[in-house]
């Protein structure tokens, strides 16, 4: 197997093992009784796996590649790999906050549920606050004199960019 073909090996089978990392470290933090953000905990565990995902590129195929090509190798590992990183922490996002999915499992959970009930239970109002209590959990605002300001960048930048390729693929804002 040629160096190249290892690292992509590697770049291929890395995003495989999130789930099983994640879904471990969301269970220890559940055991500890420790609180973290579900979005945070994601954010986390693709952030800390590059390094691990980048190391073994380096141990099992980079050492073999001329050294002209190193910085290359490593901007293409780094990017594949936060690229696979990305794609599934909106995948895990479905699951985490899409509405649909969230009623159909009540129902499976808690069975029937009349009209009334469900809209109850996911008034727009009880809606907001969710999202806005997520986001000075995850430190991006912050709840200053009864007014809600940004306070991080990090989903910011993400919202600019997102905006910006609706905009390139011609849906508009937001």
């Amino acid at each position: 197997m040629t160096p190249q073909a290892r690292c992509e090996a590697v770049l291929a089978a890395a995003p495989l093992l999130l789930p099983f990392v994640h879904g471990a470290l969301a269970r220890l933090l559940r055991a500890a009784r420790l609180r973290a953000a579900p979005q945070a905990v994601t954010v986390g565990v693709v952030l800390a796996g590059a390094p691990v995902a980048l190391l073994a590129c380096w141990r099992l195929a980079w050492v073999d590649l001329p050294r002209a090509w190193l910085g290359w190798s490593l901007a293409y590992g780094a990017s594949t790999y936060l690229g696979f990183g990305y794609a599934y922490f909106h995948l895990y996002n479905l699951t985490e906050t899409g509405r649909r999915i969230r009623i159909l499992d009540e129902f499976r959970t808690k069975g029937p549920m009349t009209l009334e009930e469900l809209e109850r239970r996911y008034a727009p109002e009880g809606m907001l606050r969710a999202r806005l209590g997520r986001l000075v959990e995850l430190g991006q605002a912050r709840l200053e004199d009864g007014r809600y300001r940004l306070n991080g960048r990090v989903l910011l930048g993400a919202a600019r960019v997102l905006a910006a390729f609706r905009r390139l693929l011609g849906f508009g804002d937001i």
